[in-house]
This record gives structure tokens, sequence and C-alpha cells, in this order.
């Protein structure tokens, strides 16, 4: 996370709640001058509230959220946090008996967004920085300044549903022990994902996996195993931190999209769960509208390409059968994980594919596979392409002696036809691969991935171009032991 040095701390300064002109307005700008009532009002307290940015202005200029982006405050305990639309920030939070509040030790993690937002993350901060009053009437809440140069709006968020643990990839934010909270190191992204029975993630350096015992609130990771990658100094004492606290962990709670671990000592971990990319987010709508027969509703997610190849052939109903065997199937999986793969093939435009891994019952048989469906964005939005595959190819992957041990070089090879460009993910990260026809009228794409797969599962994706032009996509789940 990057620090703000010269974030000025934030103090709302806490009034009474009004007798008249308006009944339940609090107003911190002013204090007053007669003499105090009798038998006051209590202290209203920001413990436990959630808002949402509406605009404001910074120095007179005013700002808005971009479309599609929420910005948001929230205070729980001694902690507040929140997002600017791209990035999430944090800071220590004291309210005094006074009723003054000060925000304090600001911390920003450092996503790259596209310029319209990053603009308003800019001057969200800015003005965080230079208010020093509020007033609050009912579901409203508005910071300013002295001189009301600079303001931030702000309307009580709506309550939202606690995020389920193993449906995200949940972010490590930060570390706390006792009064002391710490962020996590910029440039470092330590993230955790539940599966059945198991968990992997990244400690901010090495990929990890790990078993996992749940029983109610109360968690137990033991068994963690990692690569074996070197980064700078500071890294690995945060991913070692990291680690040792995971293994000592005794409990989890989720309060909305927040996720804390916390040791038998009372450390604690403080997670963020990760929003789904748009691309995920229209694979998952399109898989649930087929299971609930939304036909209209399917069609309007699919590809223009993919939408007049189902037309010629009577429109989607035509197809039932199959897509309740196939991907519908996805909408029904008890474990489901969806993460999405971004790249492109030399001279043409990038490619995403939306990945499917879970339990499925699919054609009589129920057993835990991958799959994985190409997309393409449109004036932002991305739509499934799921039927103009260029082309089926055939997995050798990994190699039989490979799958019960992890040996120093784990080999991957694929066979395709000639005249087929490809790339290859490994979970979710890229491998370079090589390429040879051998003068025959198949390609033979070989890879190897370095560090070796960890033990555990994993999947890996092909997502292939053909000359015409027309893009598929297959994965595959192999497991490694020691």
């Amino acid at each position: 996370m990057r620090r703000l040095p010269h974030l000025k701390a934030i103090l709302l300064v806490m009034a009474f709640v009004a007798a008249s002109c308006g009944g339940d307005l609090v107003d911190g700008g002013s204090p007053s001058t007669g003499a105090p009532p009798e038998d006051p009002a209590p202290r209203i307290s920001l413990d436990r509230t959630s808002w949402t940015v509406i605009g404001g202005t910074v120095d007179g200029a005013p700002f808005l959220p971009v479309g599609g982006r929420t910005a948001t405050l929230s205070v729980d305990g001694a902690r507040a946090s929140g997002s600017t639309g791209c990035n999430t920030f944090q800071a220590r939070i004291s309210i005094t008996d006074a009723g003054v509040v000060s925000l304090r030790d600001f911390a920003v993690t450092e996503i790259g967004c596209e310029p319209p937002v990053m603009e308003f993350e800019g001057q969200l901060l800015k003005a965080l920085g230079e208010i020093d009053r509020f007033s609050w009437d009912a579901d409203r809440l508005t910071l300013s300044s002295g001189d009301e140069s600079t303001q931030v709006d702000l309307v009580a968020a709506a309550p939202t549903a606690d995020v389920a643990l193993t449906s995200v990839t949940w972010r490590l934010t930060g570390f706390t022990a006792g009064d002391a909270v710490s962020s996590v190191l910029a440039g470092t992204k330590p993230t955790l994902v539940f599966e059945t029975g198991a968990a992997r993630g990244n400690g901010g350096c090495n990929d990890f996996a790990a078993a996992v015992s749940l029983d109610g609130n109360g968690l137990m990771i033991s068994e963690l195993v990692h690569t074996k990658i070197g980064c700078g100094e500071a890294v690995m004492q945060q991913e070692a931190e990291y680690f040792r606290m995971l293994g000592e962990a005794s409990a989890w709670l989720v309060r909305g999209d927040t996720l804390t671990i916390i040791t038998a000592d009372g450390r604690s971990l403080t997670f963020m769960a990760e929003a789904p990319h748009p691309a995920e987010e229209s694979a998952v709508a399109w898989v649930t509208a087929l299971a609930e027969g939304d036909l209209e509703a399917a069609a309007a997610l699919l590809a223009p390409v993919s939408l007049a190849y189902v037309n010629e052939r009577g429109g989607l109903s035509s197809f039932a059968s199959e897509l309740a065997e196939g991907w519908s199937a996805w909408a029904r999986s008890p474990d489901r994980r969806v993460y999405s793969l971004a790249g492109s093939f030399p001279n043409r435009d990038s490619v995403t594919a939306a990945v499917f891994v879970g339990t499925v019952e699919q054609e009589g048989m129920r057993e835990r596979r991958a799959a994985a469906i190409v997309l393409v964005e449109s004036h932002g939005t991305f739509l499934v392409d799921p039927f103009t595959e260029a082309g089926r190819i055939g997995f050798l992957v990994p190699r039989a002696e490979f799958i019960d041990r992890v040996a120093p070089e784990v080999a991957f090879e694929l066979a395709m036809p000639v005249g087929f460009e490809v790339l290859l993910f490994l979970d979710t990260s890229s491998l370079p691969a090589t390429v040879d026809s051998g003068g025959t009228d198949r390609l033979t794409v070989n890879a190897e991935s370095e560090p070796p797969p960890h033990p555990g599962e994993h999947v890996l994706t092909a997502v292939h171009l053909d000359s015409s032009g027309r893009v598929g996509a297959q994965s595959v789940i192999f497991h490694t032991y020691p």
C-alpha cells in the first residue's frame, strides 16, 4: 500500500442532536455559544456505519463518481476503510468523549485504473484530507472544510449480504496485533481462496496450498506448502508472517465483503473480497439464465457471431438438452469457482476467457471439472462467445509420470491442426510455449512450468485461435502430489 504522508487527519467535530430545526440533524460545524442543556442527548457514534460517496467539491471544483464505480467509507471499531472505486484505503479511527473523530495513518492500494477513475480517486482523497467538520441528517452525511470550498457528500449504504467464505478470492489488506495495525507492503498482493477442505493463494511472492478444517466459525489451517521463489527481504518477511498467522488461525468472521481471520492469541488478518471481473460476471449471468430457463436473457448475453449461429439453427431452444447438460449445469455447482484469464495473440487483439472450476453433474456423472468460455468485449460489456470454438484440441497434459509427484520440470503438451495460435495458462499465470509443426499437418505446443506446480489441484487452460479469427478455449484439471 502507498502511504499518504500529506493527507491531513480528518477531524469531525460531533455536536448534540438539535432540539429544533430538523430534529435529527447533527451539525459538527459550529460549537454552541449558549449554556449546555441540563440533559444532553447521547453522543452519536460513527461505529458500525457504512456510507456511499455520491459526489462533492474540492477547492470549489465539483467531482462525481465514474459510472459503474462505487466509492465507500465504513467504520468498524478502531478501523475505517473504504474504496475509491478503484483502490481500497484504510485508516485508524478514534472518537473522543468530546465528539472529535480523527482518522490517521491512511494507506491506499496501488491498483491502476482508467484515467477518469484515477482522477476521481485523487479528488476524493484530496477532499478527505481537507475536511474538518460534518453534518448528518437522517441517511445523509456531509463532510466539509471550514471555508466550504471542499465537501464530500455521502448517503447511508444499503445493507449488503455477507459474502460467502468460499465464493471469492480474498485479498489481504492488513495485520492487527493489539492496537497496532499494519498495512500490506506496496506492490504485493497476498490472497486466500477457500475450497472444499483446502485453501490456496499467494503470499505476496510464493503460491501456497493448505488443508482446511471448518467447524462453524472455528478454523484450522494445516499442512501449508508453498513454492520456493525468492523475493526482496521485506516481502519475504511479510510472507513468512502471513503464513505463520494462517497456521495459527482459530476462527473466522465475514462481515459484508470483509473477512477477519483470528489467531488463538487474538491477532488477526483482515481481507477484502475482490470484485469479480466483468467477464466473470457475464459468464456467471449466462449460465444462470440458462439454468433458470430464461432463454431471452441468455440470448442477450451472446456475442453477435454466436447469436447468429444459434439463430440459424432455431435459437437457443433448439439447444435445450445440450445446454442443460453443459453450461447450465455450472449454475448448480456447490463449490464453483470462476476466474478470468486475459492474453494477446501476436499482432492481434486481446482475448478473455472465464474459467469455471468445481464439482458439476453432467451427462449423469458427478465429478470435479474445469471448463473455459471465450468472451468478447463490446463497448465495455463482455459478451459470451461459446459457439465459435476454433476446433477441438487434444491435451496430453501432464504426462502420466508427473501426476503423482512434483518433478523438477513438469512438461505440458497439446496438439492441434496447423494454422492455429495458442495461449497457455496454468491456474492464473501465463506459460511461455513453443510450437513445432514437425513437417506434419498438426502442431505440437510444448510448455514448462517454472517453478513447478505446488502439490494440489491445478487447472491448465488453452485459448486457441484459427486463421479465420475464430476463438475457442478448453481447460483440464490435474493434481500433483509431494
